[in-house]
């Protein structure tokens, strides 16, 4: 990572002095991130980007509150600016590329805003950040096509259905990730998706069938547990 434009000060320096500092930052999103994880941010983030990875460079406006007396009581706020990089958020996720977003945090949380990428063969818009639980909810909204739903689908179930879907629909996803654990839901009118399958799920692609799919977590004899459903009407 690299420094520049730096520039600060002692602020009231004989009550309550404190020194200021604001910069610049730039360099690879892998350097960013391994910052949050191994600095305090990541604390206050409660790890939850711990599983994140991403791509090419970005740039951070920083500026630091330290007081003198009390460093404890630091202050931050930053911006980073994503101007284009290949994101996943924990592993499993789909890949969001070419994602643009504004990132803005301080000591007590961050908030992701303007975001905008590809993901699923489609256009998504994505937002969120820090909740008052201290918990990490993103939410997006976009639209998945039959060749993206192809690249992506790794398992083998997944992928024998995803040779069988034609066409594009709209959707909206929501992420939660909180003590290291991670929740999603889905949901999808399927207007515009066919389904090329035996009755009764041959679906024609002007047909609307809500689908509903979401994860909870939970603790079983301390040991992480993922409760899958999977809600669709007809």
């Amino acid at each position: 990572l690299q420094l520049h434009d730096v520039n600060g000060g002692v602020k009231n320096l004989y009550d309550q002095a404190a020194l200021g500092l604001h910069g610049q930052v730039s360099g690879p999103m892998t350097d960013f991130l391994r910052y949050v994880a191994q600095s305090p941010v990541g604390g206050w983030l409660h790890n939850g980007l711990g599983a994140t990875t991403a791509t090419g460079n970005a740039e951070l406006e920083l500026g630091l509150n330290i007081p003198l007396q009390h460093g404890e009581q630091t202050t931050v706020n930053g911006a980073l600016t994503l101007p284009g990089n290949d994101v996943r958020l924990v592993a499993g996720a789909p890949l969001l590329a070419d994602a643009r977003a504004r990132v803005a945090f301080t000591e007590k949380g961050v908030t992701v805003s303007g975001g905008h990428a590809r993901a699923l063969g489609g256009d998504v818009a994505f937002d969120g950040g820090t909740q008052a639980d201290g918990a990490l909810r993103f939410t997006a909204q976009g639209s998945v096509n039959a060749e993206g739903l192809r690249k992506v689908a790794e398992e083998p179930v997944l992928a024998r259905l995803a040779a069988h879907v034609d066409g594009q629909a709209a959707y909206k996803l929501s992420i939660g990730i909180a003590k290291g654990q991670t929740e999603f839901a889905l949901t999808s009118p399927l207007t515009g998706l066919g389904l090329a399958l035996p009755a009764p799920l041959n679906k024609p692609a002007d047909a609307t069938w809500p689908l509903t799919v979401s994860t909870t977590a939970s603790l079983e004899e301390g040991h992480p547990r993922d409760t899958l459903r999977v809600a669709l009407s007809q």
